[in-house]
């Protein structure tokens, strides 16, 4: 799914997990790999939830193909 077009966490909400991360006594390389890895998972569910709602909205019958049945 791609995610250029999707926004990120804001910076309000990058600064809580930072403060966070401080609490815990974590190391600035963690800190930065933490904060990626949730924003990451923020921009897929923006895209699901985006794109459900896309086919929600819309007939989407035909739109997909038929799955293809191989023999066993």
């Amino acid at each position: 799914m791609p995610m250029q077009d999707l926004n990120e966490l804001d910076s309000e909400q990058k600064k809580r997990l930072e403060n966070l991360c401080k609490t815990k006594k974590l190391e600035q390389e963690e800190m930065s790999g933490l904060i990626q890895e949730v924003n990451n998972d923020y921009t897929r569910t923006m895209n699901k939830i985006i794109f459900d709602k896309f086919l929600d909205d819309n007939e989407t019958e035909g739109m997909f193909p038929e799955p293809l049945h191989l023999p066993k």
